[in-house]
This record gives C-alpha cells, structure tokens and sequence, in this order.
C-alpha cells in the first residue's frame, strides 16, 4: 500500500482507488489504512468539496520506511 502510495500524484489516493489498485475491499482498505495511520506511516484526509470521500496520503515517517526497506 506504501508503495502505491508513493507513485500516485501527490502521493495521495481516494480510499476507492486505493481498494482498487491493491485488489482489497472497502472496508478491507479502510482498516489496513486505520493500522497504518496509527503506526504514523500515512494520514486521512476528507475531500474539500464531498464528504463522503476520504483520501490516504503517504507522510513523511511512510516515505522513510520505504526507503529503508
């Protein structure tokens, strides 16, 4: 999912686009995100003009696992 992240545009994905792109369900995405942001490798953020979307975007502690592995 880092890894995805860190080749989109902006280095941020709809959680959907997400899903899609890693073969995983919603709900299946949003938990694996839920981990991530808690283990502080990405953050959340709602789209400014729908609240019903969300966006994953990889920070900066994400972007330094990834080079390190």
């Amino acid at each position: 999912m880092l890894i995805t992240l860190a080749e989109a545009p902006d280095q941020r994905l709809r959680m959907s686009e997400l899903a899609g792109a890693t073969f995983l369900s919603n709900s299946g995405i949003s938990r694996r995100v839920a981990r991530l942001e808690k283990e502080g490798f990405l953050r959340w953020e709602a789209c400014e003009n729908d609240g019903r979307v969300f966006y994953a975007l990889l920070n900066e502690a994400g972007r330094e696992a990834l080079r390190e592995a």
